[in-house]
């Protein structure tokens, strides 16, 4: 696609039925002469400007393409931002339950060492397979 207009030259001055008889027949030969190029440089010219308007049109439509796949990606990154936070918050939820079982495990395996000698240690080893 050309971006420089074709150039469209001016017509000689047209004939005109009050110059001279001399004088008329060299302007309208000129004239006639000129018509035929002139008609070809123009319907370049409206064809170069329909390119032009094809080309802004089709400019157009990819850029709301485009406008229309980042308002999609914007979407999905946030979505995506927010299953992160809700994983985390999940995350923290899992690790202070895991703390409490831990301590319920250790305080278990202290009571059962009090009630019992020997047999405390094995409890207190449960307890802590347990809390993993």
């Amino acid at each position: 696609m050309t971006t420089v207009a074709p150039n469209v030259p001016e017509l000689p001055p047209a004939p005109q039925r009050q110059m001279s008889s001399s004088t008329y027949p060299v302007v309208a030969d000129t004239w006639a002469a000129a018509i035929n190029p002139w008609t070809l440089k123009v319907n370049l010219f409206g064809a170069w400007v329909g390119e032009q308007v094809d080309a802004i049109a089709m400019s157009k439509q990819a850029a709301q393409q485009a406008a229309a796949a980042a308002a999609d990606s914007a979407a999905a990154a946030n979505s995506s931002k927010n299953a992160a936070a809700q994983q985390a918050g999940l995350v923290v939820d899992q690790v202070a339950l895991a703390a409490t079982q831990a301590a319920n495990a250790a305080a278990s395996a202290t009571a059962a060492e009090a009630a019992s000698g020997s047999i405390g240690n094995l409890a207190l080893l449960h307890a802590v397979a347990l809390s993993f």
